[in-house]
């Protein structure tokens, strides 16, 4: 199985991830709102997780000034959840931002995904979760 993922700002090709949006949100009015107002949004990274040569998970991340971030987004298609795609595409947002000098990334989960970002290292507080830098464990490359 050969998976990868593509990190793309708002000014790129974004079909395959507004796909994974649709299928995902097709019940959730607001959230699926929230997604596509945010196209456009220059402050606004993405990333999208691909099996082989389909889209499987999609994230985004808005910079919030100088050094703070915060992820809108993580899109798991429903037969693919569970095989750590909503992982990866979360980890390769944190990267992107740690690298690029953001010291503090928020999160504001819906329902039941609070799990999912205290795994990854976010400490809650009073209105969602945040991670810092020196909490995050970038994933190793193996060969």
């Amino acid at each position: 199985m050969y998976i990868y993922g593509v990190l793309k700002n708002s000014d790129e090709e974004l079909t395959d991830i507004k796909r994974i949006f649709e299928e995902v949100y097709k019940n959730m009015p607001d959230a699926m709102h929230r997604a596509e107002s945010s196209m456009s949004d220059e402050n606004i990274v993405y990333a999208v997780v691909y099996e082989k040569d389909k889209a499987v998970a999609a994230g985004s991340m808005a910079f919030e000034g100088d050094d703070e971030a915060r992820i809108t987004q993580i899109a798991v298609r429903a037969e693919n959840r569970g095989l750590k795609y909503g992982d990866m595409t979360l980890r390769m947002l944190l990267a992107n931002a740690f690298q690029k000098g953001i010291s503090r990334i928020y999160v504001s989960p819906k329902g039941e995904s609070d799990g999912f970002f205290k795994k990854t290292g976010f400490h809650q507080m009073q209105d969602g979760y945040v991670i810092e830098k020196q909490d995050f464990i970038a994933p190793c490359h193996q060969k």
